[in-house]
């Protein structure tokens, strides 16, 4: 059964064994207590970030990056948030057909990354 939690920055930085180094707020999907997926928010240079990592992949795990997605979206416009900001993975093939279901459209080349942005309201 897949659970979706708020998540502690520590659990996140050691599930993707990454550091997280700004301010954000995260979530995490387990499935049978093991994390699937983690997402959340960050501020980083004035600019509110969507960040999504998948651990495991699963057919019925799509759902789980759209809804909850959308969900931090809505998230970052109550918290008073108009654009929201996401690197897109050149690695998935289909990160671009994602980023556009979920109305982000390309911003900028960052660093030798795609950078896109959506306009969010609440």
């Amino acid at each position: 059964m897949i659970e979706i939690e708020r998540a502690q920055l520590q659990s996140v930085e050691l599930a993707h064994n990454a550091v997280i180094s700004y301010p954000a707020m995260a979530w995490q999907a387990r499935d049978d207590g093991e994390p699937v997926a983690s997402w959340g928010l960050t501020w980083v240079e004035g600019r509110c970030f969507l960040f999504f990592e998948m651990l495991h992949s699963k057919p019925g795990y799509r759902w789980i990056v759209v809804r909850q997605a959308r969900l931090a979206l809505r998230r970052a416009a109550q918290v008073g948030e108009s654009e929201v900001y996401t690197p897109r993975d050149a690695q998935h093939i289909t990160s671009e057909r994602l980023l556009r279901a979920l109305k982000f459209e390309p911003y900028s080349v960052e660093n030798g990354i795609e950078v896109w942005r959506c306009l969010v309201s609440n």
